[in-house]
């Protein structure tokens, strides 16, 4: 905050203020969501979108081995790992079309369902709160970030051929534990996601039977019709 604060104002100043100051909202929520669904995520980790459960190091291999067999296997691993964050981000997807659809369902029932009692109105915008909320976390979900990506520099080019492959074995590894607290984090939050979605679905499914048993059309015209009577600008 006081880095800005210390620049001159200019439109690109004003830009990374509102981009900062977008940032800090959006890991409040997610600090906040996460921890009401039982979550400990820390909040650096929700800042950098990861978390930071395994930590790299580069493997020696020094001992005679099969470097094919071992490099293969690395590269196995990283694939697994991206398939299972394209597995999340499908999760994710199929969500945030299920909140769409509840969303457009709300926006039918709910000028045919007066609310009468306020423990009612109260449930129904704690419902309408954590579906916003779901859809908030899917959002951050779909965030762009930067990734680790593998490249073979210049100077790896001269390197021999074992100990290339010995360079690659651990770039691969490095990648997947990148991939790894990435997918982490993005599983956490979909599970959070996930969690709100289900109980905005229940609560709103209670208010709606709650209404739709407790007040019969009949009540509600009779209501309408008193509301008609005692409203003076209306009978005039």
């Amino acid at each position: 905050w006081h880095r800005f604060l210390k620049k001159p104002w200019s439109s690109r100043n004003i830009l990374d203020l509102f981009h900062w100051l977008r940032k800090q909202l959006v890991t409040a929520i997610t600090y906040a969501s996460l921890h009401f669904f039982g979550s400990e995520a820390k909040w650096d980790e929700l800042w950098e979108e990861q978390f930071s459960s395994f930590k790299h190091t580069n493997r020696e291999l020094t001992s005679e081995g099969d470097l094919n067999f071992v490099l293969e296997q690395a590269k196995e691993h990283l694939k697994t790992a991206e398939e299972r964050r394209e597995g999340t981000l499908d999760k994710c997807k199929t969500l945030l079309t299920l909140s769409s659809l509840l969303l457009a369902l709300v926006g039918v029932l709910l000028p045919k369902t007066p609310f009468s009692s306020i423990w009612m109105r109260i449930l129904f915008s704690i419902a309408a709160l954590a579906l916003l909320n779901a859809v908030v976390l899917v959002v951050v979900v779909f965030g762009v970030r930067a990734d680790m990506r593998l490249e073979v520099e210049p100077k790896d080019v001269k390197l021999a051929p074992d100990e290339l492959k010995k360079t690659l074995i651990n770039n691969y590894f490095q990648c997947r534990t990148d991939r790894d607290n990435r997918n982490d984090y993005l599983v956490e939050v979909y599970k959070a996601a996930r969690f709100f979605f289900l109980s905005a679905l229940t609560l709103l499914a209670l208010t709606f039977s709650l209404s739709f048993f407790m007040f019969s059309p009949n009540e509600q015209a009779k209501g309408v019709a008193n509301d008609l009577r005692s409203d003076t600008n209306f009978v005039q």
